[in-house]
């Protein structure tokens, strides 16, 4: 059986932009909504919620199945456009 792993460098994956870091604190700067977010330390789907003014955030994330146990890393899709 034949498996097809996509380029690292090809992938569309989320990525920290070198140049939105804060110095003193060395940690990326506050993160754009976007149509996918990737889950930052401290914050819940809640959060994140109103943060992007996305307030079904929960029907584009079936896989989340408690909005209070995501932790870094997870990427969540948002709809920006919702009405």
């Amino acid at each position: 059986m034949l498996h097809l792993v996509p380029n690292i460098e090809e992938s569309s994956c989320p990525t920290i932009d070198e140049h939105n870091v804060d110095e003193e604190k060395q940690q990326p700067l506050e993160q754009p909504c976007s149509e996918f977010y990737v889950v930052r330390e401290g914050e819940t789907m809640y959060s994140i919620a109103e943060k992007c003014d996305d307030p079904h955030i929960w029907l584009w994330n079936p896989h989340i199945e408690d909005p209070d146990d995501v932790y870094p890393g997870v990427v969540l899709r948002l709809n920006l456009n919702y009405d």
